[in-house]
């Protein structure tokens, strides 16, 4: 029990007021209530459109979907036509009326083997050109391109392509490539200058004079050994064998 409810014995509503303590808390009404007075903000802020009216709706002597059949569907159906006397054979032809069947639109979907003489109110181009081209005509007071339904087919059917990288250049000003193309085409002159000129950074000067036969790196024993070996030439060997004069020996006193 709550510390204050023996104090609050005697009390209709134990000090909250008319109907705060009822239940159902201090909720300000019910449903929508108050919309345009305590919750105006409320409504301004989480449902603007709630007042007023918003659109309209078309009346429907105005709004009338056409009623559609295509080509393979009269062909699927050609037989009850003829029965119930919608369609008839004339000079070996036979001729289709969809209008009192409650077609008000031929289109072109499915294949057209026979060659029919159709009349409708309304026809597609692609219904037109497929009984043509099956030898058939079709009687129609209005002809309605299939233009936009072609582009989303495109748009379906097309790959979907990456976008590629923009070139080296691209987005630089035209001065800069300029110098860039006047730095990268050097004169003939230049580069044989370049040819002359001092060594690369990564190339160590060459050694002169006796620090040179110092620097140079010692021959293998290998190579040297193999010098030792070789052939004398001819003048060596003339001097090998030509006499040597005797050595005069020195007078006893």
């Amino acid at each position: 029990m709550p510390s204050r409810t023996r104090r609050f014995r005697g009390s209709r509503t134990h000090g909250r007021g008319q109907k705060a303590g009822r239940g159902k808390g201090k909720r300000g009404g019910f449903g929508n209530a108050g919309m345009h007075k305590h919750k105006f903000k409320w409504m301004i802020k989480y449902d603007p459109d709630h007042f007023g009216r918003h659109g309209f709706k078309r009346p429907q002597l105005i709004t009338h979907a056409d009623t559609t059949i295509n080509l393979e569907e009269v062909e699927a159906n050609l037989g009850k036509y003829l029965l119930s006397g919608a369609a008839k054979q004339v000079e070996g032809k036979i001729q289709v009326d969809l209008g009192p069947l409650g077609f008000d639109k031929l289109l072109g979907s499915g294949r057209a083997t026979l060659p029919l003489t159709i009349t409708v109110p309304k026809a597609s181009t692609r219904a037109v050109e497929k009984m043509k081209k099956a030898g058939g005509v079709v009687v129609a007071e209005e002809v309605t391109s299939d233009d936009k339904k072609k582009k989303a087919r495109a748009v379906k059917a097309a790959p979907v392509v990456a976008k590629a990288a923009p070139a080296k250049g691209a987005g630089k000003p035209p001065e800069a490539k300029k110098a860039e193309g006047q730095a990268q085409a050097k004169t003939p002159e230049a580069k044989k200058a370049e040819g002359k000129g001092a060594p690369a950074k990564g190339d160590a000067p060459k050694p002169v004079g006796k620090s040179a036969e110092k620097t140079a790196p010692g021959k293998p024993p290998e190579a040297k050994k193999a010098e030792g070996n070789a052939v004398p030439s001819k003048p060596a060997v003339e001097k090998a064998k030509a006499p040597q004069k005797p050595t005069e020996e020195p007078k006893k006193p």
